[in-house]
């Protein structure tokens, strides 16, 4: 059982840092999901030091 749920978190965990290169990086997609691609933008600063987290991170997170 635990083995199934790790593999879904490691997946999850994959398809979000995809996601992360794909549109907030590299700019692929920017134009079909402008906002989609700028959330992940801020994702990338956050995940890079360079930015203010989420504040819904925040409030997860407190």
């Amino acid at each position: 059982m635990s083995i199934v749920v790790f593999t879904v978190i490691a997946l999850v965990i994959a398809l979000s840092v995809w996601g992360v290169v794909a549109m907030g990086m590299a700019g692929k997609g920017r134009d079909r999901h402008p906002k989609l691609a700028h959330r992940f933008a801020r994702a990338a600063q956050a995940l890079n030091g360079d930015g203010e987290p989420p504040a819904r991170l925040v409030k997860l997170l407190r």
